[in-house]
Parts: structure tokens; C-alpha cells; sequence
């Protein structure tokens, strides 16, 4: 049975990790994956997409609602183990 403890982390903290990842990677010529950009992308807060403009403008149409859109993807990564 996999398991998990969930920590809760200074964002300075995390923020301070990924300039370090990021320095100590680009002196080896590799990007890592916790780095500044995705420091800002996990500390947005109120995230909102609309697609009115979309449906007016284009006649777009989701196939997928969020619901249905994570369930899929939690299944598909769950079947090829990234989780």
C-alpha cells in the first residue's frame, strides 16, 4: 500500500531551493525541473480560465469538463506510473 505524509514548506523556502537548483544546473549544463519559473507557477494563487471568448469568437467547445479532464489524467498517469 503506497502512502504519503504531506509536508508544508515555507514558500521562501521553496523559493530559495529552486534559484539553487537552477544555479547549481546550469553549472552542468542541465535545466532542472524545480527552478524559478515553476516556483512562480506554484505560488499563483486564484487561477481562472475563461472560454467565453473561445465559444463566441471560434465556436469552441470543450470535450472534456475539469472533472472529467483530471479523472482521466490521474488514471493515465496512475496506469504508467508516474504516480
Amino acid at each position: 500500500m503506497k502512502w504519503t505524509v504531506p509536508v508544508r514548506v515555507p514558500a521562501l523556502l521553496v523559493k530559495g531551493i529552486c534559484s539553487l537548483m537552477e544555479t547549481v544546473g546550469g553549472w552542468f549544463g542541465k535545466f532542472p525541473t524545480l527552478n524559478r519559473d515553476k516556483y512562480n507557477i506554484l505560488s499563483a494563487r486564484n487561477w481562472k480560465c475563461d472560454t467565453s471568448k473561445l465559444k463566441e469568437d471560434l465556436g469552441f467547445e470543450p470535450q472534456y469538463n475539469l472533472e472529467r479532464g483530471l479523472k482521466e489524467s490521474i488514471e493515465w498517469y496512475r496506469a504508467n506510473k508516474w504516480l
